[in-house]
């Protein structure tokens, strides 16, 4: 700085540069939350790089299949080497014999049953995320707004004692496994992505829950690929070039280490519940099974205690009382190592500001948290997820919160020549320039008026104890139970035997493709697995037919619903299918497979024909009937259709006559 110019501001007061100064300032944008820290599923090689000698047993039946060139440092005791990422097979499935081709797919179904546990962790991670970070701070909103004071925070929920901890618990118990069952079923997506799918859909694949073929449902949402980061490498790709979407041209290579590398792959790190020891959902399981006494721990512990009526604090509750001691049978069970330790003081203190942040766009008034932030103008970010008063005309009738006693009573009143001014908690807000319930410019405060009112510091101290007191109940809850109880986890597991593992693996590999080198790439790996999916699709059905012709017409139906994971484009798997669910008697499900035929081709005579045996069979003669003259339209020598009409219009006759009304709706 120059002389001169330090000489000209020495002419103004301390006072006088700070108010200059202030006019340049800006605040700071809303505060950001956490985000959450997932450690990835990278799969480790099994041999270190350079390291001669390999950790896992061989026998002399070591199969493999293609060929590579023999080079000095491959980690496969065969010495195979991986083709390239787009050098794709001509024949596939005609490589191998039966036996290596079940083993592969045998092996890939114990990779995608650890998949979907490991998954089902990580969505109970960002479940008690999402309650952390923002259902825990809408709650405190929400009781702000029921009335409550920092006293009544302070007093009533830090210090209520285990009785209402144990509530509390069990509310956020629920809220976890809502939030789990929202990310399974791919209702709330984990984190906004900028690449989408080329492949089908999980909605495009009929049949995903079995002999009900009703809306397909969608059990493994999106995720980010499936690492083979130990095969590749050990068959001559470098550390960093798995893109987890290797081709099924790649992973079948050698057999032999990729049977390992299954049965090696990193499993989940909680407990099988008690309860699912002896059910289907034990036989894939590849992590601990919980012990009986654990089990009754456990079931203790969540159980709700009853409320005890205790004498409440003396003071304003800014002195810390000791809590009741719980029984003990309230003990918190421990289900093996914890999946996430308690969040660190540094996110705590993160969400702890954006709370402040909000409850200072809701009206409380906190000249500190405005300074940094500005007045409040509102934001509807800060408004999310809570429920606010309606406004009415006259004030007789409120809404949401603002019924409740204490809580904000905001009317609208019209005056004059048609001016619109707001009374919120009895100040008044007209959108001018001023203070609107302490509120700040133009700013409509909704908190209650003893909220608004209070000291900052002391609202401050009351928020960040309640949420801290909130954190530590949901942490002690999250870890002290296991996220395979949630309630459909048993039957997400029965869904997912349904389903061909190969098509399974596609629906999870293929979100990675798009990060390959370039698109010639990434259409080359698409029309692969779409050739790998027809082959196995025409040998799944091949076997459904053979099981036909046996009369085992349930097991048939399981190998259809297979060869349409596979490949849902082909309708025969779906007329065939229709076909054995009408010999079971399952009409109703047989008649949804019809649908989805005559929805692609309105000309098929066999889903016709189908169709009017399901309808039939429910009793819908008038239906069936309808439907046969469709098959005689476009096949007029089909015998079978014939002898059914007969039997149809037989059937028709003994029905009483509709009316004009039912006529024209029919």
């Amino acid at each position: 700085m120059s002389q001169k110019l330090a000489a000209s501001l020495a002419n103004f007061s301390p006072t006088s540069l700070a108010a200059a100064a202030a006019q340049y300032r800006q605040p700071a944008p809303p505060p950001a939350l956490p985000v959450l820290q997932l450690l990835g599923r990278h799969q480790d090689p099994t041999f270190e790089k350079g390291k001669e000698g390999i950790n896992v047993p061989w026998n002399d039946n070591h199969t493999s299949i293609g060929t590579g060139d023999f080079l000095p440092g491959d980690k496969c005791p065969l010495r195979i080497r991986w083709s390239a990422m787009d050098d794709h097979l001509e024949v596939r499935c005609g490589t191998m014999d039966e036996n290596d081709l079940e083993g592969f797919v045998a092996d890939m179904a114990i990779v995608m049953r650890r998949e979907f546990d490991c998954w089902v962790e990580q969505c109970w991670t960002e479940a008690f995320h999402y309650l952390f970070t923002r259902t825990l701070p809408t709650l405190i909103i929400h009781l702000i707004l029921t009335g409550a004071t920092p006293q009544f925070l302070r007093r009533s929920i830090v210090h209520g004692g285990w009785p209402l901890d144990t509530l509390f618990q069990t509310q956020m118990l629920d809220l976890l496994y809502t939030e789990l069952e929202l990310r399974l079923s791919g209702a709330r997506p984990p984190e906004p992505t900028t690449t989408k799918p080329s492949g089908p859909s999980a909605a495009s694949i009929p049949g995903l829950n079995g002999p009900a073929p009703v809306q397909p449902i969608n059990p493994l949402p999106t995720r980010d690929g499936i690492c083979f980061h130990n095969v590749s490498y050990e068959h001559g790709y470098d550390l960093e070039e798995d893109d987890h979407c290797a081709c099924l041209c790649q992973l079948t290579s050698c057999l032999r280490c990729f049977e390992i590398s299954a049965m090696q792959r990193k499993g989940p790190t909680s407990l099988l519940p008690y309860e699912l020891r002896e059910t289907i959902t034990a036989e894939g399981w590849s992590g601990g099974v919980e012990a009986a006494d654990q089990a009754r721990i456990r079931t203790d512990g969540l159980r709700p205690a009853s409320i005890r009526q205790s004498a409440i604090p003396t003071g304003k509750g800014f002195v810390r009382n000791p809590k009741a001691s719980p029984p003990e049978t309230a003990n918190p069970y421990k289900a093996g190592p914890p999946l996430f330790p308690h969040p660190q003081m540094t996110d705590v203190l993160a969400v702890e500001e954006h709370l402040r942040w909000r409850l200072k766009e809701l009206g409380a008034h906190d000249p500190a948290v405005e300074g940094r932030y500005g007045p409040s103008k509102n934001d509807p970010a800060a408004l999310d997820g809570v429920e606010l008063p309606e406004e009415s005309e006259d004030g007789d009738s409120q809404a949401g919160a603002g019924k409740k006693a204490g809580g904000p009573k905001m009317v609208k009143i019209t005056r004059g020549k048609g001016k619109v001014r707001r009374v919120v908690n009895g100040k008044k807000d007209d959108g001018k320039k001023g203070k609107a319930g302490g509120a700040g410019t133009g700013a409509v405060c909704y908190l209650p008026k003893e909220w608004a009112e209070e000291d900052p510091q002391v609202r401050n101290m009351a928020v960040v104890l309640t949420f801290r007191h909130f954190v530590k109940l949901l942490h002690q809850i999250a870890t002290s139970v296991t996220p395979f109880s949630y309630p459909s986890y048993s039957r997400d597991v029965e869904e997912l035997e349904r389903v061909h593992p190969i098509a399974l693996y596609r629906r999870l590999a293929e979100p990675a493709v798009p990060r390959r080198k370039d698109a010639r790439m990434s259409r080359a790996w698409v029309e692969c697995m779409e050739r790998w999916g027809e082959e196995l699709g025409a040998r799944e059905k091949t076997r459904g037919n053979m099981l036909v012709n046996d009369n085992r017409h349930a097991e048939a139906v399981e190998y259809y619903t297979r060869a349409l994971s596979l490949d849902p484009k082909k309708t025969v798997y779906l007329s065939n299918r229709a076909v054995a669910l009408n010999t079971l008697g399952y009409h109703q499900q047989a008649e949804v497979d019809c649908n989805l035929i005559l929805a692609k081709d309105g000309k098929n005579g066999k889903a016709f024909y189908q169709r009017a045996l399901a309808r039939r069979g429910q009793g819908r003669v008038r239906e069936a009937e309808v439907d046969l003259r469709e098959v005689l339209r476009y096949q007029p020598n089909n015998d079978s259709a014939k002898r059914l009409m007969g039997v149809v219009k037989g059937e028709v006759a003994k029905l009483p006559k509709m009316s004009a009304k039912e006529a024209l709706e029919f």
